[in-house]
């Protein structure tokens, strides 16, 4: 009996341990990068001194915001920077999993303009929509940065960035 209540404690602390971690160290990250809600920080070109993002890729620039749609849809402006090779706006949940990554061809005419709604709701903003399964979360923007004439055009694009709330 004391081995079968042993191991039954031990499987609930893991489960517990294993469930509750992601939401820990999503919640530590906001409070280090930005506490506030529903507003962008944007990096600098990556050094070994400048980490915002754990092993960052030295060849991205990121921006990143926290979101809470608990007072309802959020919508995400600005433009898309042209002659990137590669731009992306990625969706996480509020336990850090990966739920929908965008690129620049989902935007052909430049302009960025994504709806994020709460799952189960419609979106009737005519924007590019995307459903949240949480109702907080992380938007992740990556921008590919070839040359330093890149990083002007780039940090041009970031400054541009919004977030509309209700």
């Amino acid at each position: 009996m004391k081995v079968v209540l042993l191991i039954s404690f031990f499987t609930l602390g893991f489960f517990g341990f294993y469930t509750s971690y992601p939401h820990v160290i999503q919640w530590g990250t906001e409070r280090k990068i930005n506490p506030n809600p529903n507003q962008f920080v944007h990096s600098k070109k990556p050094n070994h001194r400048t980490r915002q993002v754990v092993l960052p890729n030295p060849d991205f620039l990121y921006s990143i915001a926290f979101y809470d749609l608990r007072r309802g849809p959020i919508t995400i402006l600005g433009e898309v920077p042209k002659g990137t090779p590669y731009f992306s706006v990625a969706f996480y949940q509020a336990n850090t999993s990966n739920y929908r990554v965008i690129d620049q061809a989902e935007f052909p005419d430049g302009k960025l303009a994504i709806t994020l709604y709460p799952k189960g709701e419609e979106s009737s903003s005519g924007t590019f929509g995307v459903a949240s399964p949480t109702l907080t979360g992380t938007l992740l923007l990556r921008y590919i940065w070839k040359d330093t004439s890149d990083l002007e055009r780039i940090a041009r694009n970031q400054q541009s960035l919004s977030i509309l709330m209700p």
